[in-house]
This record gives structure tokens, C-alpha cells and sequence, in this order.
């Protein structure tokens, strides 16, 4: 998707209208390249590996949707003193929606959510909510920073959000991107769950025509994906309070926070810490690799209504509210991200996201400004 008019546009077509699609961007004098000649040669490579949840080459690997279900209960059984367990949503399909609780001493302490694979295809997402629930564990006891984040934060970390979605890109389309709900009336199917969300649902960006990538749904949070999880993060805010928030999907490398929903808008009340703490997260991100984060209010990249980003910091109150594109940069690759990458990508978004943590703990007024009327 490109972000602006003068971006380019990624096109993915079957061999056999290959031919006539360089036609028709030869008639026209459109300027075009071929970035990958065969994507199956890239999705190929990405098998499951056989390693043991206790082999640090399990954390190397993508995983199918079983073998992390698997993962999750050996993780808690490992760490009963840090991780339990917590029900987050339910799919469509019925499958159970769960996060990992990662604690330190105290108890009731205030809320962070990190969801990974709300677009299916986007593997990446999945395996680096693996690796950060892994550091975050591992180095309570020895990293004085991390006990200082989570003595004073409880993080819910939900590895697949869409569990339906996800477990189809393995078993039948690696490229596919929203959940699985049949569409009433139409032979596609599925909603894509980071349009579905409750603000200014349907608006730019987002689609009505069932068979579009970006189909908004029937209505804001009509899918059981999104309405279990507004119902548990609203929960959550009640309780101890819901700060931080972020969603985490690929490709692109950028950092960003709302609005997102509309090109053109104020900025948010909390504009300047949102800002501040995207900052302190990619530089120290950067500092690792030198990998370099784009960081700004997310519809500079495109609008688009209906996103996370919007709803948690709008409807479930979380100030610093994010949405975070991983690895790759370009789209020589895209979302077929080698497994070679999920090492170094889990090392550096550790790094950030425990900047984020350690900025945001010391803020005196952690809790998102109303916005009673969107802008």
C-alpha cells in the first residue's frame, strides 16, 4: 500500500496475468520493477522448526498457531512465579484469545498490552512478542531496569490475536490478512480486525466492499476478535489502569501514535509524551543494530479509520498508544521477513520497548486525557 501519492505501490499477481499486467503498466508509461520473481521461493524456507521451548533455537523460528498455544502453557509452567495465563477475547472459530501476564513482586499494578498477529500473514509480529515475553522473564533478578519495570507494571503480552487468520496463512494462504468470518451475502471472506475498532469506524482508509482487504465489517467491533478484547482492556483500565498499549505488525519500520484515523487532524492532548517516548524507544532501539525507526502520528503513513491505535487510546484510556511496523524496511521481502531476522528483530524492540517502559514509569499523570469529541 503506499503512503502518499508519490510512493510506490506493491502489486502481488499470479504468473499466468503477470504478462498482462506489465502491459498494461507499459501502455500507460508507468515506471514498474519486479521485486521478488517467485514468492513462493521465499515462503518455502519458513517451515516450523522441531526445537524445544528450553533451546534458545525455538526463539529463532516462525511457529504454527499450535506449537505457540503449546509454547504458552510450557512458558507459565517454567515461570509460575512471573507468567500465568489470562483469557483476552475469543475468535470467530471459537478459539481462545489468551495473554501472558508477566509480574514482578507486586500485585494489582498497572497495565501494558502488547498484541502481536492482528494481520495473519505478518509472522514476524507473533515471534517477536515470543522473544520480548522470553527477555522479559529471563532478565527479572539480573537487569535492574526490568525489575523496575515490572515492580511496577503488569505486561500482557497476546503472542496471536488473530488466531484464525493466522492458523489459514499456514495451512492455506501465507499471505492472508484478516480473520475468518464469512461475509453474509458475498463469496469472500473475513474482516480485517485492525479496521473494526470504534473510532470513526468506516472512515478513511477502510473499506465496505467485503471482498477489499480492508473490510471495516458490519460495524464498529462486530467481530468477536475486537469486542472480547475492548471488553477485557476496558476491564483493565477500571481495575489498575491501562498506560501503555501497542500493536505490533510489519512491514516498514516506523513507530507511531495517534490519530490515525484522518490526514490533517489536531494533534492528541498527550501528543508531546506520546512523541517523547516513541523517541526514547527507537533510540535505543537503534542503538542496538542502527536500525532506523520512522516516528510520527501513524496517517502520515496513511489514514486509517478504525485502528488500534485510535481505539486504545481513545476508548480504553491507554496515554501512550501505539502502533509499530517491524522489520523489513522495503518490500524486497515484505512480509515473508527471513527467519534469519527474528533473532536480531526480537533483540532490538526488547531494547525499545523497555526505553518505552522505563519513560513511562516515571510519568506523574500516566492516564490518557479525554477527548470527549473526536476531532
Amino acid at each position: 500500500m503506499s503512503h502518499t501519492l508519490d510512493d510506490p505501490t506493491d502489486v502481488m499477481v499470479p504468473p499466468r496475468v503477470a504478462g498482462r499486467v506489465q502491459d498494461f503498466l507499459k501502455r500507460r508509461k508507468l515506471e514498474y520493477s519486479v521485486l521478488i520473481e517467485n514468492v513462493e521461493d521465499l515462503i518455502e524456507p519458513q517451515a516450523t522448526c522441531a526445537y524445544d521451548i528450553t533451546q534458545e533455537e525455538f526463539y529463532t523460528c516462525y511457529h504454527t498457531l499450535d506449537e505457540i498455544d503449546t509454547w504458552m502453557v510450557n512458558f507459565e509452567a517454567l515461570y509460575p512465579e512471573r507468567v500465568s495465563i489470562v483469557q483476552a477475547s475469543t475468535t470467530h472459530e471459537g478459539k481462545d484469545i489468551k495473554a501472558i501476564k508477566i509480574s514482578g513482586k507486586n500485585a494489582n499494578n498497572p497495565a501494558v498490552v502488547f498484541l502481536g498477529g492482528i494481520h495473519a500473514r505478518e509472522w514476524i509480529s507473533p515471534a517477536t512478542m515470543l522473544n520480548i515475553a522470553k527477555k522479559l522473564v529471563e532478565n527479572y533478578g539480573v537487569d535492574e531496569d526490568i525489575m523496575s519495570i515490572l515492580d511496577f507494571y503488569d505486561i500482557y503480552i497476546v503472542p496471536v490475536f488473530n488466531k484464525d487468520g493466522y492458523d489459514f496463512s499456514w495451512t492455506d494462504d501465507r499471505m492472508w490478512r484478516k480473520n475468518r468470518n464469512p461475509n453474509s451475502g458475498a463469496a469472500c471472506v473475513g474482516v480485517d480486525l485492525n479496521r473494526n475498532w470504534n473510532v470513526d469506524f468506516g472512515g478513511d482508509g477502510a473499506n465496505n466492499l467485503k471482498c477489499s482487504e480492508v473490510y471495516h465489517g458490519t460495524g464498529p467491533l462486530s467481530e468477536a476478535e475486537t469486542s472480547g478484547l475492548d471488553e477485557w482492556a476496558r476491564a483493565l483500565q477500571a481495575s489498575s489502569g491501562l498506560h501503555v498499549f501497542i500493536d505490533f505488525h510489519s512491514y516498514g519500520l516506523y513507530w507511531m501514535w495517534p490519530w490515525g484515523y484522518r490526514t490533517g487532524l489536531p494533534p492528541t492532548p498527550d501528543n508531546d509524551e506520546q512523541k517523547t517516548g516513541a523517541e526514547h524507544a527507537t533510540t535505543a532501539l537503534q542503538d542496538v543494530f542502527g536500525t532506523t525507526y520512522k516516528v510520527h502520528n501513524s496517517a502520515l503513513m496513511y489514514a486509517a479509520a478504525g485502528a488500534t491505535e485510535d481505539w486504545a487510546y481513545h476508548t480504553a484510556g491507554a496515554k501512550y498508544s501505539y502502533i509499530v511496523e517491524l522489520r523489513p524496511e522495503s518490500s524486497d521481502v515484505g512480509f515473508l521477513l527471513p527467519d534469519s531476522q527474528i533473532e536480531a528483530t526480537g533483540i532490538e524492540t526488547f531494547e525499545g520497548v523497555k526505553a518505552l517502559l522505563l519513560y513511562t514509569s516515571t510519568d506523574p499523570d500516566p492516564v490518557a486525557k479525554k477527548v470527549d469529541v473526536l476531532p
